[in-house]
């Protein structure tokens, strides 16, 4: 290993050998984004090698993920931790002797998949296992049904409710985003609204399922994107700033727009070639203020640390999906391994060039239809009085507050529910004795 684990590592490490050691067979954990899944996958998948060599025999295992980059990053990171990983995706094709296999879910189907036999493989890492009830994902996990599995997740509860693959068990670790933050490894978020007034039906809202074309035909009269990219723009300016949009012409159009404001800005999405996607995530860790758009292809596994705005342009239900895309802004810039406890993280996050991450949220302007979909207020309170609360405050305010400012307000306010309570409840006891 390159470095000493952290300390939730080292404890979620643990935590899955003493569930295989009590005799489980498949288990999951919740890590949230930037936890370095990658230096968990190469602790455990090499103690499982390790201790197949002391047995006399060959152990080997199978890293299962969901999207390119994300094969990439696992298999550099694997590498980086003095692994020895090869590739099954596309092209590439991973020789069955091989005891440590990176495998794209997309490419391990139908006979890429049958080439490998049941019992190949002593473990199975299926990474991003939210995705596991997917067809795609289940028939790669059912074909190696007889290993161990290790479903890792920084949201392993998905938005619709449905099941993980049927072979997981027990979730045997939680550390998620929030964990992070209070103890020093990510950066805290600040939150603004933009002032947009959002109009949707009541009908609309209470759609059983929600689909991303439910989610365009709101925007689809162009008459709230306009003042959706001047708001957007103006608070971009000076920033290194991601924006995720309905789709991808709305990603296009605010490029346009930011262009004509003087902000320099680019746009992404999974059709142009890997080689023009490379070119401009490099061009957006370049120094400098710059703005990204996309609708949904960095949701997932972009790593910059010098993000320190992120716009969520987009409704949706889903608040796994809204935690996996604000956690592309809540890696620090500074050191943190350097720092013994999560005080002198945080201290060191605060006096650092990224103190804080500032969320552009329009979700806020939608009133009690809001309830019905994921906005930032998620990562306070899952109490919906407390998240209505929350809403009005920011209303009220009219400028960004942070999460700590957010903490102080919902402390006030519990304990002024709690002292009105208790006033009920002495009011009731006084009337019942007068009876």
């Amino acid at each position: 290993m390159t470095r000493k684990a952290r300390e939730y590592q080292s404890r979620c490490s643990k935590a899955v050998r003493d569930f295989y050691a009590r005799g489980g067979k498949a288990c999951a954990a919740e890590l949230f984004t930037g936890a370095g899944k990658g230096f968990i996958i190469a602790d455990i998948a090499k103690q499982v090698m390790d201790k197949g060599n002391s047995l006399g025999k060959t152990w080997r295992v199978l890293v299962a993920v969901n999207r390119d980059n994300l094969c990439e990053q696992l298999f550099e990171s694997l590498r980086e931790q003095g692994m020895h990983p090869v590739m099954e995706r596309g092209m590439d094709k991973a020789s069955p002797l091989s005891n440590l296999v990176v495998g794209s879910i997309q490419t391990m189907q139908n006979d890429r998949l049958k080439k490998w036999n049941r019992d190949h493989f002593k473990l199975v890492i299926c990474d991003e296992v939210h995705f596991a009830a997917a067809d795609t994902f289940k028939a790669t996990l059912d074909h190696f049904e007889t290993a161990y599995h290790l479903g890792l997740s920084a949201t392993v509860e998905r938005h619709d409710k449905a099941g993980l693959w049927k072979g997981y068990q027990e979730v045997v670790f939680s550390m998620p985003l929030q964990s992070g933050i209070e103890q020093g490894w990510l950066v805290p978020f600040e939150f603004e609204e933009l002032p947009v007034p959002i109009a949707i039906s009541d009908m609309q809202a209470k759609k059983k399922m929600w689909t991303q074309e439910d989610e365009e035909n709101v925007f689809e009269a162009g008459q709230y994107l306009p003042r959706l990219f001047a708001e957007a723009a103006i608070r971009a300016k000076g920033r290194r700033a991601l924006f995720f949009w309905p789709n991808c012409d709305a990603s296009k159009e605010a490029d346009k727009h930011f262009r004509e404001m003087g902000i320099e800005s680019r746009h992404v999405d999974g059709y142009e070639s890997k080689a023009d996607i490379a070119e401009i995530l490099d061009w957006f860790k370049s120094p400098g203020p710059k703005s990204l758009h996309n609708a949904d292809l960095l949701s997932y596994g972009h790593d910059n640390p010098t993000i320190d705005t992120v716009g969520i342009m987009r409704l949706s239900r889903s608040v796994p999906m809204l935690k996996q895309r604000l956690g592309r802004g809540t890696r620090p810039c500074c050191r943190v391994d350097d720092y013994a406890t999560a005080e002198e993280r945080r201290a060191a996050i605060a006096a650092s060039v990224k103190p804080r991450c500032l969320v552009l949220d329009l979700m806020l302007q939608l009133g009690e239809v809001q309830n019905k979909f994921a906005d930032a207020t998620e990562l306070i309170t899952e109490d919906p009085d407390e998240k209505r609360f929350i809403r009005e405050e920011m209303k009220r305010t009219g400028k960004p507050l942070t999460m700590e400012e957010i903490a102080g307000k919902l402390k006030v306010k519990r304990a002024t529910d709690r002292e009105k309570q208790l006033a009920k409840l002495a009011e009731d006891a006084a009337n019942a004795a007068e009876r």
